[in-house]
């Protein structure tokens, strides 16, 4: 099995014999959704940016808070 790190706590990720690059994986730890991007060294990144979320502008995101 081929092991990473997760960026966010370290955590140690068994993510296959034969990972390959867009793989995604999420850290039993944290929770953190991953992806391979690098697969020699394996390393792995977020799956998800901030700036790839998409937002619905119909949404009162503030008020959500109130609940």
């Amino acid at each position: 099995m081929t092991h990473a790190f997760c960026p966010e706590c370290d955590a140690k990720i068994t993510v296959g014999r034969d990972p390959s690059e867009g793989q995604q994986v999420s850290c039993p730890q944290c929770g953190a959704y991953l992806m391979v991007v690098g697969v020699s060294p394996l390393e792995l990144d977020w799956a998800f940016d901030d700036e790839e979320l998409e937002y619905d502008d119909d949404y009162d995101y503030e008020r959500e808070d109130e609940y």
